[in-house]
């Protein structure tokens, strides 16, 4: 860093220069995966298909870093030496019937049956000691001091099992119909609150098989149109809890002393279930010139209820704010796609395609009162507003009147 003009580390920002850790770092990663696949399946009569299949995957992670003094650094004033051990096994167990048959040689039926549950657990261990020896990287901690407020260890876990059942039909490869039912419960909700139900229907109409259609120039005509919901849990393990977590308290007369204990993590909400999305779609597919020319035009429109979102709360309560099932978000746009490809007989060809997207989002509600949600994140000074009215997350700035001169 000293022949980049800087004889402290730190050059242009309040950061010190990359190579300071070059000079006085050692880390050193190891992992280990596995990964299994194993399954089962049978076929006792005729379009009957039977299979069980069980996937585990487990991972092992060791992570070792030393810190040697950096004067130049307030925070490396002694060494450090640190290791992470994270461990996560996970594996889903599938089982799937499925039947297909075909009657008089055009109405084709395809039914299944889906059992599936998945589970995976993690934990993690984190030690950091100060003032270790020099040269003993990582594997001589016991010679420093254990720092207990940064070093930590935790465990988690989670499960969920699904159920689902789907029929298609199709009459001379003309008209197609699809019904689907989903079953999903999470761990992540309270008793009461994990399972959630999300059908499906579509139906399609190849037009271009129709004898009035039949055209030279139209290789492919087709119509479609569909209704579903769909779920989200993706939120923390346990966050419908107010886990514990340690903190120092100052007790006693007098100046006090600091004592260690322990405090919630956030507002406790058991109310907590499945944000669910309602979207209706509407499309056609076509192909010209025996697939010279392709086209595809889209349009959809969702609805968004129970969105799980963080809401601020009065800090009376000790939190800013608390994660809950709240509001509607719309979503409508459409999409289009259009391509030519093609290849000769002298190994040459082509390829091309463009597309054209526009969807708009909009917040339809936010609760009783509609209060709008304010929040910060991504980059510094950087806020976020979701109000009735506008996209979801938004920027919210300062107004701007104009330039002052003097």
């Amino acid at each position: 860093y000293e022949a980049m003009g800087s004889d402290n580390g730190y050059q242009f920002s309040d950061q010190p220069s990359p190579f300071l850790y070059i000079d006085n770092q050692t880390r050193l990663r190891e992992r280990w995966r596995m990964l299994g696949n194993a399954y089962i399946q049978i076929k006792p009569v005729k379009g009957l298909n039977i299979k069980s299949t069980f996937s585990p995957n487990f991972s092992y992670t060791r992570l070792g870093q030393f810190d040697g003094v950096m004067e130049e650094d307030d925070d490396f004033t002694t060494n450090k030496a640190q290791k992470t051990d994270t461990r996560a096994f996970d594996w889903t167990w599938d089982n799937i019937v499925n039947y297909n048959t075909t009657i008089a040689e055009k109405h084709a039926i395809d039914l299944m049956g889906l059992a599936s549950l998945t589970a995976s657990n993690s934990e993690k261990d984190y030690l950091l000691y100060s003032g270790v020896l020099d040269g003993t990287d990582w594997w001589n901690m016991a010679s420093g001091t254990y720092n207990a407020e940064e070093s930590e260890n935790s465990y988690s876990e989670k499960r969920m099992l699904s159920y689902a059942l789907r029929a298609n039909y199709s009459y001379a490869s003309k008209y197609m119909l699809t019904g689907t039912i989903r079953w999903d419960g999470s761990s992540k909700f309270a008793d009461g609150y994990r399972w959630g139900s999300f059908p499906s229907i579509a139906a399609a109409w190849r037009i271009s098989e129709e004898s009035w259609m039949k055209r030279e120039w139209l290789s492919n005509l087709k119509l479609r149109v569909s209704y579903g919901m769909t779920g989200n849990f993706q939120i923390g393990n346990y966050t419908h809890l107010s886990t514990m977590d340690t903190d120092n308290y100052i007790l006693g007369s007098g100046n006090g002393s600091e004592t260690s204990g322990y405090k919630p993590t956030g507002v406790e909400n058991p109310d907590l279930t499945w944000e669910k999305t309602g979207m209706a779609n509407v499309g056609i597919d076509a192909n010209f010139l025996n697939g010279y020319i392709t086209l595809t035009a889209e349009y959809y429109n969702s609805m968004t209820t129970d969105m799980l979102l963080n809401v601020p709360i009065p800090h009376l309560t000790g939190y800013s704010t608390t994660l809950m099932n709240i509001g509607k978000v719309n979503n409508r746009g459409v999409e289009l796609q259009i391509g030519s490809s093609h290849s000769y007989e002298n190994g040459l060809g082509y390829s091309f395609n463009a597309n054209f997207a526009k969807n708009i989002n909009e917040v339809k509600a936010l609760g009783a009162n509609d209060t709008p949600i304010i929040s910060t994140g991504s980059v510094n000074h950087a806020y976020y507003i979701t109000q009735v009215g506008s996209p979801i997350g938004s920027y919210y700035l300062m107004t701007v009147d104009g330039v002052f001169k003097n």
